[in-house]
């Protein structure tokens, strides 16, 4: 190949990079009402969450079994999770439900150009979430708040560029 073929199109780098996680497990919470130190304390939970209709209004779905008891310690016999009564401790497992997945990829190319014998000038460009995707953040946890299961923020930030230019001599 000659010499100025090979220095346009020969010799490129690239390079790729990930990161890919499903859902993390997230504590269900309640205003804390036990006279122990602390905001927050776990809230009862009294049945299988059933998630229908997932939405950024409603992460944990439209099924009634969404809609937290509003009486603290009483059990409507619908709601999946509530406040505790007054002095008590809430009763849910720790981490469970789970909150959206999350993935991300940056990628990069590089090449040396020789100018002059040992002389080189290197080109280098990165990008982060080359995909510019967005990603949800966390629902609200707290079952005594109007905003539970509800998402009002990302995790990810917009497509980031970055060139660079480096001589060696």
């Amino acid at each position: 190949m000659p010499f100025v073929l090979d220095e346009i199109v020969g010799g490129w780098k690239v390079g790729m990079t990930g990161i890919v996680y499903t859902g993390f497990p997230v504590n269900i919470v309640a205003t804390n009402n036990s006279g122990v130190n602390g905001n927050s304390q776990r809230a009862n939970h009294y049945r299988t969450l059933k998630i229908h209709n997932r939405s950024l209004t409603n992460w944990f779905g439209d099924d009634p079994s969404a809609t937290p008891c509003t009486t603290a310690g009483v059990d409507n016999g619908i709601c999946a999770y509530g406040q505790p009564a007054l002095g008590t401790f809430g009763t849910a497992r720790v981490g469970s439900e789970r909150v959206p997945g999350y993935q991300t990829y940056g990628a990069s190319i590089t090449k040396d150009f020789t100018i002059w014998h040992e002389q080189q000038v290197n080109f280098r460009a990165d990008a982060d979430n080359v995909f510019n995707s967005g990603y949800l953040s966390n629902p609200g946890n707290n079952a005594s708040t109007a905003t539970f299961g509800q998402i009002t923020t990302t995790r990810s930030t917009a497509r980031q560029l970055q060139l660079s230019l480096k001589y060696h001599f």
